[in-house]
């Protein structure tokens, strides 16, 4: 849960303010999150996910099977590591592969760092469609076969939260709704939640259970982005 979050971006020439007066993400829940290029999406899953910090924070409470309810502001280092390393998987919109490991390798490297339950490995490239890839390295794939491979070692996990920006940004339309499909249905199916972030609003809004949407205005002369939830 996240409450009145401020997190200013940019420069004295071009200066956006974020702000996100609450947030909430519930277990076993799909929720996206809707907004235009450069609204401050990717870097609020930034924030969710503890790589960077709000510059004004009122609550952030996460909870998780494994280790309680834990307010991050109170947290050190190490225990954030650790928090984020055993309950979080990031997708990245670039797929965030090494480019020195094969497709295999890379699935295959969280599998080696996380202890718990995980996914069979087999199983979810085969739905996923890449199993002839894996022994490709990422600059010979495509960005959407990229994206799969992420989505991949993403699931392979089974984490508590799964943060995914823009994961079908490198697709087709067809090719979006069935890895969204395959996507939000292993995920409701191992227990995990999921947030979405996407500028395509009607292709997360039939997958998830909420909406929140980011909505830029100009106030006396400074860009605000605000978050607020949509009523569906």
């Amino acid at each position: 849960m996240l409450t009145g979050v401020e997190k200013k971006l940019g420069d004295l020439d071009h200066c956006i303010t974020i702000q996100i007066p609450h947030f909430e993400l519930r277990q076993r829940e799909i929720v996206a999150i809707v907004g235009s290029n450069g609204c401050g999406k990717s870097t609020m899953l930034d924030m969710i996910s503890m790589l960077c910090k709000p510059d004004k924070v009122e609550q952030f409470i996460i909870c998780t099977d494994s280790s309680g309810e834990k307010d991050v502001q109170f947290l050190k280092d190490k225990t954030i590591n650790q928090l984020r390393r055993n309950n979080i998987a990031y997708i990245l919109q670039s797929g965030g592969l090494l480019e020195f490991l094969t497709l295999r390798q890379n699935i295959s490297l969280v599998t080696k760092l996380k202890k718990g339950k995980q996914a069979n490995f087999n199983e979810i490239v085969e739905s996923l469609g890449i199993e002839k890839l894996l022994n490709k390295k990422p600059l010979q794939l495509s960005g959407g076969q990229r994206q799969k491979g992420a989505v991949a070692r993403a699931l392979i996990q089974q984490p508590e939260i799964i943060l995914a920006d823009e994961p079908t940004s490198a697709m087709d339309s067809l090719s979006a709704v069935r890895l969204m499909e395959n996507l939000t249905t292993r995920v409701q199916d191992s227990g995990s939640s999921l947030i979405i972030v996407s500028h395509d609003n009607s292709l997360v809004k039939d997958f998830a259970h909420r909406v929140y949407r980011f909505t830029v205005q100009q106030i006396n002369g400074e860009t605000i982005s605000t978050l607020h939830e949509d009523l569906i």
